[in-house]
């Protein structure tokens, strides 16, 4: 089990108090990863460094909304070598290692959706807040989950059909409270 340590209970302690109150006004506030998506940080690829040399590229937007315990994601890719395959967050790694652990899934296996099996496209999508299951891993709690994403310790995985450990990658880093963008654009 992840436990959070008295600093990253803090640290979500704070966050939650920012939001709370930033939460009065009529602009209520979120948990914000905005965060490119890039070949350079793969740690895993096949080349001597790690990389991939891919010229896939984008952009992520991630946003947490405790008034609805979800996620608001948006995920722009293009330029990639291969079809998108998969898209989930990894975590806990540092910027310059990866791990096998997953902490959202977004989209495969098994399949995704045919107009996203492209090199190039937008992802969007709400996501509620729950425990991750993965099949050789133990069970991730909710909390779990938010306080791994919050510890800025992430990283969203871009798989392709011809880079199947993942093309591009983007850390997340730590959120910041801000305004939610996607809201309004993801209502029903």
């Amino acid at each position: 089990m992840i436990q959070l340590s008295r600093t990253g209970r803090g640290r979500a302690w704070a966050l939650g108090l920012a939001l709370l109150g930033a939460g009065c006004g009529e602009d209520k506030q979120v948990l914000v990863w905005d965060f490119p998506i890039e070949e350079s940080q793969v740690k895993n690829g096949p080349e001597s460094d790690g990389s991939t040399n891919s010229p896939g590229r984008g952009q992520g937007r991630i946003e947490f909304d405790p008034a609805t315990n979800a996620f608001l994601v948006r995920i722009r890719f293009e330029g990639l070598v291969g079809d998108l395959s998969q898209l989930h967050v990894h975590g806990p790694a540092r910027a310059d290692t990866s791990t096998p652990r997953h902490v959202i899934e977004f989209l495969g296996p098994p399949e995704v959706p045919e107009s996203l099996a492209a090199t190039q496209g937008l992802f969007e999508t709400r996501v509620p807040l729950s425990a991750t299951q993965q099949a050789d891993q133990p069970p991730l709690p909710p909390e779990a989950v938010l306080g791994l994403l919050q510890g800025g310790h992430s990283y969203l995985n871009v798989h392709t059909t011809v880079f199947g450990m993942g093309e591009i990658r983007g850390n997340l880093g730590h959120p910041v409270p801000g305004p939610s963008l996607l809201r309004e654009a993801q209502a029903p």
